[in-house]
């Protein structure tokens, strides 16, 4: 008879494997957990986010203000087109510019941060443990049983993909990147 505790967590599957290398490598995520439930999420590719405060974002200031939509702290919602392919992978590898989503019948602007509530302080070791172990995060803060951080990529994409790891290969009381939600004026 096996001794072995069962995960609690169902949305925590099997993993082959203990690297996190590969974390940052995957497809692009469909989900995000919110309470443990598995929540689909579609990106929009008419619309992204831009950081304008970011010094790669100064030349195009006044169009992007024009054309877009300023939701908090300098963060505005333009249409795609409205920038070149060029000044797009510029501002996604300056980590300025965030990528959009549809869910819940609002936009989600994905923000390259995550926000990790363990159960108790052995598992915020753990998280803890595998983030600075593998190289995958910067400014790493941590208060009681919650951990913040950002992606050592910088890129908002790899935080989703890290709060889904986190998720599902150790099952926190809670694990998400953190999103701006735009719901639409009724």
């Amino acid at each position: 008879m096996s001794t072995a505790k069962k995960s609690s967590n169902p949305a925590r599957p099997k993993h082959r494997g203990d690297s996190w290398a590969d974390v940052a490598q995957g497809a692009e995520p469909n989900h995000y957990y919110s309470n443990g439930q598995r929540i689909s999420i579609r990106r929009d590719d008419d619309q992204v986010a831009v950081l304008l405060s970011h010094p790669s974002a100064s030349g195009m200031r006044v169009r992007l203000e024009q054309h877009g939509l300023e939701l908090r702290s300098g963060v505005f919602l333009v249409p795609a087109s409205v920038l070149s392919d060029s000044e797009r992978a510029r501002l996604e590898s300056d980590g300025a510019l965030f990528p959009v989503f549809e869910a819940e019948g609002g936009r989600l602007i994905l923000m390259p941060e995550v926000r990790v509530q363990g159960r108790d302080h052995a598992q915020v070791r753990e998280i803890r443990t595998h983030l600075t172990d593998e190289d995958l995060a910067d400014d790493i803060e941590e208060s009681g049983n919650l951990v913040q951080f950002r992606p050592r990529s910088g890129k908002a994409i790899d935080a989703l993909r890290l709060a889904n790891a986190i998720q599902e290969r150790i099952g926190p009381d809670m694990s998400q990147a953190r999103f701006l939600r735009v719901v639409p004026r009724s």
